[in-house]
């Protein structure tokens, strides 16, 4: 289980950027970005899973959030909570739910852990991502089955 203070807070309005969608089509894919006053999602293509996963992490390190669930499959906070899983997100990341008309949560996703500390948006996007212990084997760095 991961050490540390896991937050959690509610928003409304217009949702800070944020990862829409994953196209994950191995090797590589495609990441969707919306949110921060954008009228139109930005599109990062990748040509590898290490370059999707890596663009990802960028991502995550940046504070950006990942929505969860997806009309078309799993949603980038499931594959993100996957990776860090096999040991091929070595750090926290920032799930975004919706809770009702313009309202948001977000919370610090990490492996194991189960109970969160009530913070303020700007405590949670300011502070760095948590590294994860477990690290990836050579040999699970080629699995990418998730969808």
């Amino acid at each position: 289980m991961q050490s540390g203070v896991f937050g959690c807070a509610r928003g409304s309005g217009e949702l800070p950027r944020y990862v829409k969608r994953i196209n994950w089509q191995p090797p590589g894919g495609t990441i969707y970005l919306a949110g921060a006053g954008d009228q139109s999602e930005t599109r990062v293509d990748c040509s590898t899973d290490d370059e999707l996963r890596a663009k990802c992490r960028q991502l995550a390190d940046e504070r950006c959030l990942f929505s969860i669930g997806g009309r078309d499959g799993w949603g980038p906070a499931e594959i993100m909570q996957e990776w860090q899983e096999k040991g091929l997100m070595p750090l926290s990341f920032i799930q975004v739910a919706w809770v009702g008309d313009g309202k948001w949560q977000v919370h610090e996703i990490a492996p194991g852990v189960q109970q969160w500390e009530i913070q303020t948006l700007g405590e949670i996007f300011n502070k760095r991502p948590f590294p994860l212990i477990a690290q990836a084997t050579p040999e699970s760095s080629t699995d990418t089955n998730a969808s």
